[in-house]
């Protein structure tokens, strides 16, 4: 069995070309999901909400992450092997010799890192509002609103945790980060551990957030068909959870495969800085997919019967009883049974009440008296373009 020290990785992808290959990419996806977002939140003119400008946010911080990275190419600091010291150096040079390429690329580490710490934890926190947003109305489970309220708590704790972590990596001794090995090894510790533990919290916080709306899903009165629909738009959230799941194993493969005198240190670093990229835009992605719901299906993405059902959930979360509901309008009426999916507007005369507004009264009550009614107004069809 090989030891640590004899584990050597290939990363010649990792050249410039890479580098910028994979940056643009993600960069390109995440930029049209979050114009996406907000295209379809202005046609359905419901607003900008807490969970959009979040993950707007969130983006600002991953374009300067890629940022980072186009500059460490640019100046052959990213994506080129470690520069050799002098000919005639000590055997010790690579010890006090850092060539302007070697600063470079610790700078840019330093930059990526510590943005990315606020660009994960704004698209967690866009993804719990949205969560609030949309399961949150009428009476939610005491256990969802406690849930989410927590880890919106955590996520934050977490962020600023880590941030400071890597801030000062090094105390006060900012320099230390690119400049030589020995100052790096008299004012820099437990950089390695607080990139695991960072990972691993990562890892463990989309996990929670991702299965949280599957209890409330599997307890709304829709088919199991119409379930399985709906919760397969919110699994698309999974992303994130693989995307942080990779970065930790890129980590623990850095951490191995440096230990290899004939591994590239330049190399190994680049490594775990472009998968934290590609991490950063798939979980943009995965905060921006379910949102999406509504655009998909204007542009013919997904069918009509899922979007329908997710519709549902947003739509109708208020108005779900274990009976029927009947909705009178001045000349009509909303029927819909305890499936919230099935929507049927009667309209006896063939007009439309004027002020728009809807009552909804409790199919066990005979009477439809107006105290007796709970006043709804035309914002329950609007609320179904709010994805």
């Amino acid at each position: 069995m090989s030891s640590s020290s004899d584990i050597l990785v290939d990363y010649s992808y990792l050249g410039p070309g890479g580098n910028i290959a994979g940056s643009v990419v993600m960069l390109v996806l995440s930029i049209t999901a979050v114009a996406a977002r907000f295209w379809g939140r202005a046609k359905s003119k419901i607003g900008f909400k807490s969970d959009d400008w979040l993950i707007l946010i969130s983006l600002v911080f991953f374009v300067g992450m890629n940022v980072c990275i186009w500059v460490g190419v640019a100046g052959h600091g990213l994506g080129y092997r470690t520069p050799k010291p002098p000919a005639g150096s000590p055997k010790d040079a690579f010890l006090y010799f850092t060539s302007p390429e070697q600063q470079l690329a610790g700078k840019m580490e330093y930059g990526i890192l510590w943005q990315q710490m606020w660009q994960l934890g704004f698209a967690k926190a866009s993804v719990l509002m949205f969560y609030r947003r949309i399961f949150a109305s009428g009476k939610p489970a005491l256990w969802f609103t406690v849930s989410t309220i927590g880890l919106l708590v955590l996520v934050g704790l977490w962020t600023v945790a880590f941030f400071f972590t890597i801030l000062f990596d090094c105390g006060t001794h900012f320099s230390a980060k690119w400049t030589t090995v020995i100052a790096l090894l008299e004012h820099c510790h437990g950089e390695n551990e607080g990139q695991m533990a960072m990972s691993i919290c990562d890892f463990s916080i989309d996990l929670f957030i991702i299965v949280l709306p599957f209890p409330i899903i599997w307890n709304l009165h829709m088919s199991p068909n119409r379930k399985l629909q709906v919760s397969g738009v919110f699994l698309l959230g999974a992303l994130a959870i693989g995307a942080s799941g990779l970065r930790m194993a890129m980590f623990i493969l850095v951490m191995t495969s440096y230990l290899n005198p004939k591994q590239d240190g330049a190399w190994t670093v680049d490594l775990f800085l472009f998968w934290s990229v590609i991490e950063s835009g798939l979980v943009l992605l995965a905060a921006c997919l379910p949102s999406l719901a509504f655009l998909a299906q204007s542009i013919g993405v997904i069918t009509g019967s899922a979007v329908r059902s997710i519709r549902s959930v947003f739509s109708l979360q208020s108005l779900r009883s274990q009976g029927s509901l009947r909705a009178t309008r001045d000349t009509g009426y909303l029927q819909t049974t305890s499936q919230g999916s099935q929507i049927h507007m009667v309209e006896p005369h063939g007009k439309r009440s004027a002020d728009g507004d809807v009552h909804v009264s409790s199919a066990h009550h005979s009477s439809e008296t107006p105290g007796q009614g709970i006043s709804v107004t035309r914002s329950i069809a609007q609320e179904e373009e709010m994805i």
